[in-house]
This record gives structure tokens, sequence and C-alpha cells, in this order.
């Protein structure tokens, strides 16, 4: 049995407190990282392809919103999002579908906006009930969704694509991370025991 080295160990506790500590320094050499790594390949596609690569090696959606590959995303947690919020942080995060937007500067998701409230939070379950109620926060993947709710995602996921740039994949939560606050919610939804769950569009 090979002995171990306390040195390795040091350097895993190291590792282990930067990973705990992530900081949008940190987020943004990754999302770099990502962008010249989409780049390098997008460069060896059209050298076999025989063409020349442009300025940007970005998918572009829609509107003309440059993405990274979502593959190529950093990861963040459900805590680190909840941080960009507009208030904690200046930046206001939205997830949908595990995939973290920067909808900074909307002029909706900001602090006194019509949906500050989603800002910081994985807002799928609210958006394909269109409810603004708080027990639907942060349950994407943790709930299960009707097929009429789930064609309102889809077409809320398109939109955020179209308007937003992805800065990050969310780490889904795993059943031991699923809180009592969420047992509580998952009891008023059973129960119908929340305001307005289905609006209208």
């Amino acid at each position: 049995m090979e002995e171990e080295n306390p040195q390795n160990n040091q350097n895993q506790s190291q590792n282990q407190n930067q990973k705990d500590n992530w900081n949008e320094e940190e987020w943004e050499k990754q999302w770099q990282e990502a962008q010249e790594k989409a780049q390098k390949q997008k460069q060896q596609q059209l050298q076999q392809s025989g063409k020349q690569a442009g300025p940007s090696s970005m998918q572009i959606d829609g509107q003309g919103v440059e993405q990274i590959p979502e593959d190529q995303l950093p990861y963040m947690t459900y805590d680190e999002l909840l941080q960009f919020d507009g208030i904690k942080e200046k930046k206001a995060y939205v997830a949908v579908c595990d995939i973290v937007f920067d909808t900074t500067g909307s002029g909706f998701y900001g602090p006194g906006e019509s949906y500050h409230h989603l800002a910081g939070h994985e807002a799928s379950v609210s958006l394909s009930k269109m409810s603004f109620e708080d027990v639907f926060l942060d349950k994407y993947g943790i709930y299960g969704m009707t097929k009429k709710e789930l064609e309102c995602l889809r077409d809320w996921y398109d939109k955020f694509t179209l308007k937003y740039k992805k800065v990050a994949k969310l780490k889904p939560k795993t059943e031991d991370q699923i809180t009592e606050k969420d047992k509580e919610d998952f009891e008023k939804i059973k129960n119908n025991n929340y305001n307005n769950p289905c609006m209208q569009q």
C-alpha cells in the first residue's frame, strides 16, 4: 500500500477551499478559457474545411447574442447563483433549464423591476407556470411539470437564449441537497397552498 503524502493532502485541501470560495474573478477566468477553447476548435474546423476563422468563435443565436457552447460553460452552484441577485452583486443572473443567463441591465430583473424576484435563482418552474410564488424557485429537476408547462418553459428558454448571454451551467441539486424548505414548498404545492399558481400569458 502506497504511503500517504501529507503534501498531497494539503494540496487537496487547498484545491477544495478554492472550489468552495468561488468568486466572479475565478469564473471570468474559466469563461475566458472556455472561449479560447471554443475559438481553437472553431479554427480547427474551419482549417479542415479550407475556410478562414472569423473574429468570434462563439455561436450567434437569434438576435446576435454571442454564446459559448453549453458543454464548455463553467459550472455554478445554487449558493453561488444566489449572490447574483442585483443587490449582493450588481449583476443579475437568472437560470433557465439549468443554464445561467446574465440579465443585467435588461430592465426586468434588477432591483425594483418586474421580475427581480427571479434574479439569483433557477426560475424554470416559476416561468413554466407564470407564477410569482417563491415556492417554485430553485425547483427545476426536482419537481415534475406537465406537457403544457414544458412547452411554456421551452419558449422561455428560447427567449432567454436570444436576448441574454449564457454565463454558466448550474449544478443540479442532488437528493441529499434537497432542503427542508424544498420539502415544505412541495407540501404547499401539493395542497394548493399558494396564491395565483397559473397566471395567463
